[in-house]
């Protein structure tokens, strides 16, 4: 069940925790937990996810509102 602070992570194939993506977005890559890291092209996968658009405190904010 997909809660209001969960954005779908195209790297595992489900939804995780907002806090989650903006950390492996904004992490150091030896810090990004391995199975973020599974898929070959997984750097290319995050740089082309649509919650890349957004700033970190605009995804948060966006969706504590709703």
């Amino acid at each position: 069940m997909k809660n209001d602070d969960s954005v779908f992570c195209p790297l595992i194939d489900r939804n995780i925790d907002i806090v989650d993506c903006m950390e492996n977005r904004d992490t150091k890559e030896a810090s990004i937990p391995a199975e973020y890291k599974a898929k070959s092209n997984w750097k290319t996968i995050c740089q082309n996810c649509a919650n890349q658009k957004y700033e970190s405190n605009i995804l948060f904010s966006a969706n504590r509102r709703k």
